[in-house]
C-alpha cells in the first residue's frame, strides 16, 4: 500500500518600498520572496469559486505576459489546491497550450541565483488561505491603485472573465 505524505504550502505577503515607488503584495511562497505580486482579486476568487485565476503577475510591468501565472484551484472542504498552472497566458479555446506542473520562481528578475522551482500541486489550508486573502483586503486602502484594481478585476473575476488585463 502506498501512502502519500501531502504537504502544506504557506503563501504570504510582503510590501516592498523602493526609492521611488511601493511593491504592494509581493508573492512569498513557503519562506521564499518571489518577484511576483499577487493578484488579491483573483487570489479571492480562488478561494470561492476555483478554476482558472491570474494569481502572480509580474512585479515590474504588472502583467501575466512576460512573467506571471494562472493557476487551476480546488476548492475541498478543509484544502485549496493549485493542481496545475498556466505559464503566462490562459487560452480558454486551447486549453493546454500553457499548461505546467512546474513554476519557475525568482526573487531577482535580473539575479537569478535565488530561482526556484515548484511543482503542483500546491495544497493550502484553506483557513490560512481565507485568513490570508482577508489580511490583503483589508490592506487594500493604504493602496489605492490596488484597491481600485480589486473592484474592477473582482467583478470581472467572478462574471467568468479571467483575463488578467
Amino acid at each position: 500500500m502506498l501512502y502519500y505524505l501531502q504537504t502544506v504550502n504557506n503563501l504570504t505577503y510582503k510590501i516592498n518600498i523602493h526609492e521611488n515607488s511601493v511593491t504592494a503584495f509581493g508573492a512569498v511562497l513557503d519562506g521564499r520572496d518571489t518577484f511576483f505580486k499577487i493578484d488579491v482579486a483573483a487570489l479571492d476568487a480562488s478561494r470561492s469559486q476555483g478554476g482558472v485565476c491570474p494569481v502572480l503577475f509580474c512585479e515590474s510591468c504588472d502583467m501575466t505576459g512576460c512573467a506571471g501565472y494562472y493557476i487551476n484551484a480546488e476548492i475541498t472542504e478543509s484544502v485549496i489546491t493549485w493542481d496545475f498552472f498556466y505559464e503566462r497566458f490562459y487560452d480558454p479555446e486551447s486549453p493546454n497550450e500553457y499548461k505546467t506542473e512546474e513554476m519557475l520562481l525568482y526573487s531577482d528578475y535580473n539575479d537569478k541565483r535565488n530561482d526556484f522551482t515548484v511543482h503542483a500541486p500546491l495544497t493550502f489550508n484553506k483557513a490560512d488561505y481565507n485568513t490570508l486573502v482577508d489580511k490583503l483586503i483589508a490592506e487594500l486602502p493604504k493602496y489605492p491603485y490596488e484597491a481600485e484594481e480589486y473592484e474592477r478585476a473582482l467583478k470581472r473575476y467572478k462574471s467568468g472573465d479571467r483575463f488578467r488585463g
